[in-house]
Formats: C-alpha cells, sequence, structure tokens
C-alpha cells in the first residue's frame, strides 16, 4: 500500500484561505476571449458525462466548448448538445474510443485553451491507452476525472511528462486507486492523501467529498460551501467542466480549482434552498453556476 504524507512533510503544508475573484466581462469581449476549452470522454453507454462536462465549462463562462466522443455516440450526443460542438473520435463498433484516437486528440489541441478527459470514457483497453497517452502529451492545461483518473491508476508507473499544468479530481475511491490503497485509509487521511496524489503526479489534487481538499503538495484549502445533495452520479463532471474553465481563462492551477470547488459547493448549496437536497441531481446545478459566478465578480452587486 503507498501511503499519504507523512507527519513530517504535512508540517510544511501551508494552508491557504483565499478564494479568487473574477473580473466582470469587459465591453468588447468577444467568445474567444472567455476560453475554449474540449471535452474528451463518453461512450455508446455513458454518452451523458461529457455532456454535463461541457455544459459545467459553459456555465462556468467559457466562450467555446467542443465534446470529443466516441464516434457512435455523436448521435445520442447531437440530440442533447444545443451550445457545444461535437467532434467524433475513432471508436469500436460496440462504442469505445481506440488507442487510434490519440492523433486527433492532440491535434485538437492546437483550437482550445484546456482540456477534460476521463467522464463516461469507460475503462475499454483501447479507451485506457488512449487516456493515459494523451494524459502524457496533452500540450495545454488539463483536467483529469472519472475513467481518466482509473485509467492512471491502471498503469502502475505513469508519469505525467508534460510541462502544461494537470488538476486531477478523484473522489475517495478514485484516490485510493491512485495510491493503490482503500478508502478507509483516504477518508482516515484526506489532507495527507491529497497531498500525496499531488506530490507523486506532479499535479494540483482535488480531493471530492465532505469538506473538498485542493493541494498543489505545499498548499491546502479546505472548501466550506457544498451539501450532501452533491453526492449524485454526474455532479463530479459538472466540476471538471468548471476548472476547465478557469483553466481555458489562464487562471493558475491552484487557484482555478479552489475557485471552481467553491463555485460547485456554492451553486448546490443555491439549487439545495431551491428544491431540497434529497433529490438533487447534476444538472440542478448548472443554472445556479452563473449565480455563484455573479457573487464572486468583483464590482457586482449581489
Amino acid at each position: 500500500m503507498r501511503r499519504a504524507a507523512s507527519s513530517a512533510a504535512r508540517k510544511s503544508l501551508r494552508r491557504y484561505s483565499n478564494i479568487p475573484t473574477l473580473a466582470p466581462l469587459g465591453r468588447e469581449t468577444h467568445k474567444g476571449d472567455r476560453g475554449r476549452v474540449l471535452v474528451l470522454g463518453g461512450c455508446l453507454q455513458m454518452p451523458g458525462a461529457p455532456w454535463l462536462a461541457a455544459q459545467g465549462a459553459s456555465r462556468a463562462g467559457a466562450g467555446l466548448v467542443t465534446i470529443a466522443t466516441a464516434e457512435s455516440a455523436l448521435v445520442a450526443l447531437a440530440a442533447k448538445t444545443i451550445v457545444q460542438t461535437l467532434q467524433p473520435l475513432p471508436s469500436t463498433r460496440d462504442g469505445f474510443v481506440t488507442f487510434g484516437a490519440l492523433r486527433r486528440a492532440i491535434e485538437l489541441c492546437d483550437s482550445f485553451d484546456a482540456a477534460v478527459i476521463g467522464p463516461g470514457l469507460s475503462l475499454n483497453l483501447g479507451s485506457v491507452r488512449f487516456a493515459n497517452a494523451f494524459i502524457k502529451k496533452c500540450p495545454i492545461p488539463l483536467v483529469v476525472d472519472a475513467d481518466g483518473l482509473n485509467a492512471m491508476a491502471a498503469a502502475s508507473k505513469l508519469i505525467i511528462r508534460s510541462d502544461a499544468p494537470r488538476v486531477l479530481t478523484p473522489h475517495p475511491g478514485e484516490a485510493a486507486r491512485l495510491l493503490s490503497t482503500d478508502c478507509v485509509h483516504i477518508q482516515r487521511d484526506r489532507v495527507g492523501s491529497a497531498v500525496a496524489i499531488a506530490r507523486r503526479f506532479g499535479a494540483v489534487a482535488v480531493l471530492k467529498g465532505a469538506g473538498t481538499i485542493v493541494t498543489d503538495g505545499s498548499r491546502v484549502f479546505i472548501n466550506k460551501t457544498g451539501n450532501p445533495g452533491l453526492a449524485t452520479g454526474g455532479s463530479g463532471d459538472v466540476l471538471a467542466g468548471i476548472v476547465a474553465s478557469f483553466l481555458a481563462r489562464k487562471m493558475a492551477p491552484f487557484e482555478a480549482a479552489i475557485l471552481s470547488v467553491y463555485i460547485h459547493g456554492r451553486a448546490g448549496d443555491l439549487a439545495a434552498v431551491r428544491i431540497g437536497e434529497l433529490g438533487m441531481i447534476a444538472t440542478d446545478l448548472l443554472e445556479q453556476i452563473p449565480v455563484a459566478l455573479r457573487e464572486r465578480t468583483r464590482g457586482v452587486r449581489v
């Protein structure tokens, strides 16, 4: 089992409490100024996950968002996607992205400012190989979520070599797989576990759960927004899209992750006031994200 950060290492951590604010849009702002996000994920069985990530990115302010998904899943997504665009990736007959999609995915990055990989991608062998190669080679800031994290865990010796920033967004189960341990150990030392992930992969780690933790390996932020209604399928996909949206606007990865978990949790709190926690689903967050953003925008009265 991999151990979380040692006691000595934890003592060197700096607690961080600042929550970034946003500048209002300028009168001459155009959609290219607001950041371009590429979401890679989905398969025939799970087309909704990348859609949720794309919606999160759009609602968090990205000007242009594209979903790149298995070619065989395009029909399902096209019926629901209105404000984003779609790009097909080579896929198997049964609807899984193949390793052969890597070249096209890297080419697409030339047109985007940040990317997300993993939502709904599956653990098909070809998809796992594709995800791990893309995580290494993606030349732009990248959020790794869901099956992107599971692919990393499946490749025990994966080392992220790209100079571009990486933000990893595991829930406790995914964190346990990344550290070759179990959820009990993760939850027993959430800060140490998040720090261990950040240091091992040279990335910003976002350990989701009650009191989501954001760390770059030396600084630690513990989020205070959110409620149990966020514990529902697809909520994490929305968060991944929010993070990518801020990365696409050139926000530093640690600050982008902090603002994202705050906004995501605040949107959940606003949704809970309207409809309650018990029946909340991921799509309920989407309309509340702009409200939460307004609260963090400089010079805007709320």
